[in-house]
């Protein structure tokens, strides 16, 4: 049976190929699934990120649930499983942690982190400005050294504790070397406190690193295209440094010495991996990234607005808003609830909710799980905002065909509205709880001390009897 590598210090399943496919294959189309399949220890591994298809392994069977199949090693899971699994992958030598030599950079500290590092018995050379036939440094023995400097310990016995692959790198510079270049650079720094900080609160396995987390499968999209026998891989950016990652990595591993060649190497690596970074912080948060643009289609915020609408029959804290609306709104606990209890995959469900949002249309099947979620909380206030103190929370009890936004009057004159047109906008939120500060009771009065309502015959009779309620309470 083929099962993934695990590393024993780790929870995370290890990635050891560049592989993409498994075998030759003319066709790798989702119609001839079975017929081909990804590499069991690759970017895209179903064996180690979940099945492609629910329930269903590399083979092309539908399997019972947790059952791991005897010949691809798949799991039957549901595939959206592949949207949470994180994967690592173990680096053939540690580099210093990517966010390290940003900040050198942006602190003017000594070490450039895109140059070489060169020792001579007078002074500290770039490769810039000295020739390349010298054996450089190894960045990483020099953030050993440098947190070895700060924290009073062993140089070597770090070295031979954590990283024992980097003892021969002391053929071509001793301990005593490193620890005089990072000497050097802790001195000369000149912001020595943001350097300083991070090792008074990190560990040396935190500075130095030795495996790179790899972001959910689901998470990364990849299409594939068929040219007669040739394969274009339409891949997402992220995918191609994983890949970049791994080829270095490999090429690093089957050198197997310490010597010029595996520090050029090496130093290709932690460009690559830096670039990474930033790569993954763009599609972690921009509206063109990874989860916005794959994952939810929509704002991270859930909102909708409507025209406002009366109805005194209504609590002070009850709403009323159309079905229309309610798919923004709550997306995501509708989403969870066609998952989990009506077997939907995520797809699927988004696929759903997007169909009804185009054509202005909901089925009933559909307002049934809506219905079913209610009552659910959300922030509203009058669009544009005209008081200062108009941000109130209240709960959603009823979904409506009219697409509309329905509330007691009573609430009207704190928020400067009227029945001729004003619209409110709606936000929606996972727990009142958390916004005390919100709540509509909170808001008779405005920050100054005055009256929020304007004494007329419906408000002042609402919050009369709103009063009264709270009495009896």
């Amino acid at each position: 049976m083929i099962k993934p590598k695990q590393n024993r210090n780790t929870k995370y399943p290890t990635i050891t190929s560049s592989k993409i496919f498994d075998g030759k294959t003319n066709d790798i189309s989702l119609e001839n699934f079975g017929q081909w399949r990804f590499h069991p220890q690759g970017l895209f591994s179903s064996v180690i990120f979940g099945p492609v298809l629910d329930y269903t392994c590399d083979c092309g069977k539908i399997q019972p649930e947790n059952h791991v199949c005897e010949i691809c090693g798949v799991e039957s899971k549901p595939s959206i499983i592949r949207n949470t699994v994180i994967a690592q992958i173990k680096l053939t030598e540690p580099i210093p942690h990517p966010l390290l030599p940003y900040l050198m950079y942006h602190t003017h500290f000594f070490i450039l982190p895109q140059n070489f590092i060169f020792y001579d018995e007078q002074q500290v050379f770039t490769y810039s400005q000295n020739i390349p036939e010298k054996m450089p440094m190894h960045q990483s023995l020099l953030y050993i050294a440098m947190y070895a400097y700060y924290k009073n310990l062993d140089f070597v016995e770090l070295v031979e504790k954590y990283y024992p692959r980097l003892k021969g790198y002391f053929e071509y510079h001793t301990p005593e070397q490193y620890l005089q270049v990072a000497k050097k650079s802790l001195d000369e720094s000149t912001k020595p406190e943001y350097l300083t900080n991070i090792f008074d609160v990190a560990n040396i396995t935190d500075i130095v690193v030795d495996n790179l987390k790899v972001l959910p499968a689901g998470l990364r999209q990849m299409q594939i295209k068929q040219f007669d026998e040739q394969k274009l891989l339409n891949t997402n950016k992220i995918n191609i440094y994983y890949y970049t990652i791994l080829k270095y990595n490999e090429a690093i591993a089957n050198l197997n010495a310490t010597n010029y060649q595996t520090i050029y190497l090496l130093q290709k690596l932690m460009q690559t991996v830096l670039q990474y970074f930033q790569e993954m912080i763009i599609q972690l948060t921009k509206k063109k990234g990874l989860i916005r643009k794959y994952k939810l289609g929509r704002r991270v915020n859930f909102s909708t607005r409507a025209v406002l609408v009366g109805d005194p029959f209504l609590k002070y804290d009850e709403m009323k808003v159309s079905y229309l609306s309610g798919l923004q709104l709550c997306y995501l606990p509708i989403v969870k609830k066609l998952i989990y209890e009506h077997n939907y995959t995520y797809e699927d469900a988004h696929m759903l909710i997007e169909q009804c949002l185009e054509t202005k249309t909901v089925p009933d099947f559909l307002k049934q799980v809506m219905n079913s979620i209610l009552p659910q909380y959300v922030l509203f206030l009058r669009q544009p905002v005209l008081h200062l103190p108009s941000t109130m929370s209240a709960k959603i009890v009823e979904f409506i065909d009219d697409l509309v936004i329905v509330t007691n009057q009573i609430l009207w004159s704190g928020l400067n509205a009227d029945q001729d047109g004003d619209t409110f906008g709606l936000f929606w939120l996972e727990e009142n709880n958390n916004f005390e500060n919100f709540k509509i009771e909170n808001h008779i009065f405005t920050p100054r001390g005055e009256l929020n309502y304007a004494i007329e015959y419906d408000s002042l009779l609402g919050w009369y009897l709103f009063a009264k309620d709270k009495q009896k309470e």
